[in-house]
């Protein structure tokens, strides 16, 4: 187990460097803020807008039915 204080320099060593920058956030509260609140704009993490199917589409099941069934 890692102790939680050097979690960040883990972080630096073994995530920064295989990720997009702007998915490096400093802060959780402020990432969930802009986000979701202000301005609440549907953006992938490259800064590009989400673009959905049209409404109307039927939705497709990500698990099989018989997996769904399984006791886990």
């Amino acid at each position: 187990h890692m102790h939680w204080s050097k979690l960040p320099a883990a972080h630096d060593e073994k995530v920064k460097p295989f990720i997009h920058p702007n998915l490096d956030q400093i802060n959780m509260a402020s990432y969930i803020f802009h986000t979701f609140v202000y301005p609440g704009e549907r953006l992938r993490y490259d800064g590009k807008p989400v673009e959905l199917p049209p409404h109307g589409l039927e939705d497709i099941d990500w698990i099989s039915p018989e997996l769904a069934k399984k006791d886990h």
